[in-house]
């Protein structure tokens, strides 16, 4: 499975993901950016930009200080927690709810519609490595 917040991986993760049928399917009305987060609070942090427009991966990259002012959600959780999305072991609903995975910035009402489309935008990132 690619490494969800190295280049190299961010590059495959892109790649299956743009080939998806079933993100295409979740994410077809989703546009947004997100900056995912691994890393607990006051860790050190590594994060990966995503831009999504109609069920594609517009941008896929290794984040940026700037990033955080420019995403419209921020996704925050320990490398196990996004280690686990990526399996497919658990979803983002299940991990929020456990207090896991933190929305540090962005509307919940805004992202609840489109959490298969989060399911299988981080699935895809164990799927690549396939």
């Amino acid at each position: 499975m690619p490494d969800l917040f190295t280049h190299d991986g961010i590059v495959a993760w892109q790649a299956h993901l743009n080939t998806s049928r079933q993100f295409l399917e979740a994410a077809g009305t989703w546009e947004g950016a997100l900056l995912l987060v691994e890393g607990d609070q006051g860790a050190e942090s590594r994060s990966t930009w995503v831009k999504i427009a109609n069920g594609h991966c517009h941008e896929a990259r290794p984040g940026r200080d700037t990033d955080r002012a420019d995403a419209e959600f921020i996704l925050a959780a320990p490398a196990t927690t996004w280690q686990q999305l990526a399996a497919g072991k658990t979803t983002p609903v299940a991990e929020a709810l456990a207090g896991q995975l933190r929305l540090v910035k962005g509307s919940l009402l805004k992202l609840i519609p489109y959490a298969k489309a989060a399911t299988e935008l981080l699935k895809a990132a164990g799927e690549a490595g396939r």
